[in-house]
């Protein structure tokens, strides 16, 4: 079996991650594999509630020499709409390993008061 190496000339594509999301009691969790990104590749932001995930995963050239690719660079993006449920301001993210992990934290809902009833 032969396969023909990718020719650097060849426009890079786009990717879209793939996502895992999982709930606990008190967040959602969104974890995503980004194989060969590295910490300054990456960018997490939210905007009226869609969190994007997006970056670019570069060629590692230092070899020089023509190889088989299967993860091409290019450019990676992922858009998630989150529910009005969630608390956007308390989102945190950690990178280890090119595994993306977003903590999502759900909004406390508000707690019952009863309320004064004044007589005038």
């Amino acid at each position: 079996m032969s396969e023909t190496p990718q020719d650097t000339e060849t426009p890079q594509r786009t990717y879209y991650p793939a996502v895992d999301i999982y709930q606990t009691e008190d967040a959602v969790v969104l974890v995503a594999d980004l194989p060969g990104v590295s910490k300054d590749g990456l960018t997490v932001q939210i905007e009226q509630n869609v969190l994007t995930i997006s970056g670019r995963v570069t060629a590692d050239e230092s070899a020089g020499e023509e190889r088989l690719r299967e993860f091409e660079p290019g450019d990676f993006y992922r858009t998630l709409t989150l529910s009005d449920e969630v608390d956007a301001a308390g989102i945190s993210a950690t990178f280890s390993s090119g595994v993306l992990e977003l903590r999502v934290p759900r909004r406390r809902p508000a707690e019952g008061r009863r309320i004064e009833v004044k007589v005038e």
